[in-house]
């Protein structure tokens, strides 16, 4: 039928409708806001209760205007939006930890949905529990006093994989067991065995739970950390809170990420584009608010102590505090 036949209404609507056609009907989408499936460039901070700053996708967050970052927080090197699928959460496999980072934009792809671009909402979000952890599961324990022996015996092999030279008596030498402040110092070669005597070069030892102190036991050399309970810590992708400080032993809870505190997340919509079929949305993008590099699985027991002889604070036990 030719369009001279429509009704002049009818004729308006199918100018109304090519219109459409030729642009996408963009402005229409925009006042719908964001759709389940779309692709949406956001931009986010998110505070602790107090304030302070624990995650953004700004990498400048928590520098200016009197505000502080916390321990939690982590910058990023892009000061690109971040892109999200909206949609609901992916479900948290179980046995496995996100990053906060990761965790955050996985609740605010819900969160955009009915967004539109431009616009800046406010939200309030918990951290997602792993499905069917029981309570107590995540809580690991650390030991609040380690020792050092002063020497230690390698074979030939050993040696030279962790020093990439021949033992030489009297020169200085690296040992997998004792790092910096610890010197160590070959003392003699025989049988084919090295025999390494250790020395300290400073007695404070920072730590991601605490600081740390070496000193002289006689016999062997100490660590002891202090610290106390309700103390925020992070350690490369994972966080948590101190819950329990005691003679031995130190009580982390890995299982909240947000260390049990509510997250105030202003969140700001920079693009919405439409969805693509087989786009990774959400996944794509799950190191950029953080560190990507730190979005691994091996656990907090490989990660006790990542500083210098923090290496040997390792993990007494998981499970319930003592």
């Amino acid at each position: 039928m030719n369009a001279d036949h429509y009704p002049k209404a009818a004729k308006g609507t199918a100018l109304f409708l090519s219109l459409c056609a030729l642009t996408a009907c963009a402005a229409g989408n925009a006042g719908l806001g964001v759709a389940p499936g779309e692709n949406v460039g956001v931009h986010f901070t998110c505070r602790l209760p107090q304030g302070e700053v624990a995650v953004s996708t700004r990498p400048d967050a928590g520098l200016g205007g009197g505000e502080r970052r916390s321990v939690l927080f982590m910058p990023r090197t892009s000061s690109d939006p971040v892109l999200l699928s909206a949609g609901s959460p992916e479900p948290l496999p179980a046995e496995k930890i996100r990053p906060l980072e990761e965790d955050v934009m996985q609740q605010l792809r819900a969160k955009v949905l009915g967004m539109r671009q431009g616009e800046t909402r406010s939200f309030e979000l918990h951290a997602m529990k792993l499905p069917g952890r029981k309570p107590g599961e995540g809580i690991v324990k650390l030991n609040r006093v380690t020792h050092f022996p002063k020497e230690e015996r390698l074979s030939l092999d050993e040696f030279k994989a962790q020093n990439r030279k021949d033992p030489v008596v009297g020169e200085e030498c690296s040992s997998a067991s004792h790092r910096p402040p610890f010197r160590g110092e070959v003392v003699s070669v025989s049988g084919g065995e090295v025999l390494i005597r250790f020395s300290l070069t400073g007695s404070a030892v920072p730590l991601f739970y605490g600081t740390g102190t070496l000193s002289d036991a006689g016999q062997d050399y100490q660590l002891r950390v202090d610290t106390e309970a309700g103390r925020l810590v992070r350690n490369g992708y994972v966080s948590g809170r101190i819950v329990q400080v005691t003679a031995n032993l130190i009580a982390i809870d890995f299982e909240d990420q947000y260390g049990g505190e509510p997250l105030n997340c202003e969140v700001s919509v920079e693009s919405v584009q439409p969805a693509v079929p087989g786009a990774a949305g959400v996944a794509a993008q799950a190191g950029t608010a953080g560190v990507a590099a730190q979005a691994g699985t091996a656990g907090v027991a490989a990660q006790a102590g990542t500083a210098g002889v923090a290496a040997q604070a390792g993990t007494a036990a998981s499970g319930s505090a003592q």
